[in-house]
């Protein structure tokens, strides 16, 4: 095992870039929610912390894509989120992307060239909406919605 993270969470997400760990928001300790960062590296064996999302947030999608993270929708106090944000380590800056066209804690989410696809919570009749943000073109689109992944 090791060494402890420095701010303990849940209901954060990861992904691994540039051969770094990097957990970002989810709730602390006292069930707030957070929009702090952190990042382990395998090289050295520490966790040091990295500059906070723009938004708090807990259970949302997050992606490693051409040497950036992006992260997308999730909750905070205010409810279901719209939010989505990019951050690029070379710069060391978070920057606000276009808004999802669906607030939605996100449950899965993937990343193919230049999209990245964002699966949320279940609508009312049981379908599931596909949120497809194309990083090139700059938007989202929703694809059509689905009753179980194929």
């Amino acid at each position: 095992m090791g060494p402890p993270m420095n701010e303990p969470r849940y209901n954060a997400s990861a992904v691994v870039l540039d051969g770094f760990i990097y957990v970002m928001g989810g709730c602390d300790v006292n069930s707030r929610t957070v929009s702090t960062v952190e990042r382990f590296s395998h090289r050295t064996g520490y966790w040091e912390n990295v500059i906070s999302m723009i938004t708090q947030r807990q259970s949302f999608g997050a992606v490693a894509l051409n040497g950036k993270i992006y992260v997308c929708g999730g909750l905070n106090e205010h409810g279901e989120l719209r939010d989505a944000e990019c951050f690029d380590p070379r710069t060391w800056r978070w920057r606000s992307l276009p808004m999802m066209p669906i607030a939605s804690a996100v449950s899965a989410s993937s990343s193919s060239n230049s999209e990245i696809c964002a699966v949320g919570a279940s609508n009312p009749d049981g379908s599931y909406d596909m949120q497809v943000y194309n990083i090139k073109a700059k938007q989202w689109k929703i694809v059509k919605s689905y009753r179980k992944c194929k």
